[in-house]
């Protein structure tokens, strides 16, 4: 008699700069806890992928997980969305919010252009931001 378990399936969804590191928009593996289906998807693609996902926020079933929660034994499948930090980070009080130079930020502001809402065909053109 075998005496192996099955473990359960995790559904990896990689976005954005997690994507390009593993190559693919998703992908299925088997593994007894998340942080264990991460080590299973990092095999083989290097410390470039290690480091992306080291910086991703994780969310298991549409919920954050934290550090701890990612050496949850998994009870059945589970989807695990890979987020990347997409803007940001740390306040820098000399360089300001994110370390960037609040001058680059206006210069930046100064060549926004707005988005019109989905099905409508008027663009606004570039805006002047006063700072």
């Amino acid at each position: 008699m075998d005496d192996t378990t099955a473990m359960p399936s995790v559904h990896l969804h990689y976005w954005a700069g997690a994507r390009a590191a593993a190559g693919t928009a998703s992908e299925e593996v088997e593994a007894a806890t998340v942080r264990q289906a991460l080590e299973v998807a990092g095999a083989g693609r290097g410390a470039g992928f290690a480091r992306v996902v080291a910086a991703c926020s994780v969310l298991v079933d549409g919920l954050t997980a934290h550090p701890d929660d990612l050496d949850t034994p998994l009870a059945g499948p589970v989807q695990v969305e890979v987020l990347p930090p997409f803007a940001g980070g740390a306040a820098d009080l000399e360089r300001g919010p994110g370390g960037r130079d609040p001058a680059a930020d206006r210069r930046e502001s100064a060549l926004w252009t707005a988005v019109p809402p989905s099905g409508t065909a008027a663009w606004a053109g570039p805006r002047r931001v006063v700072p």
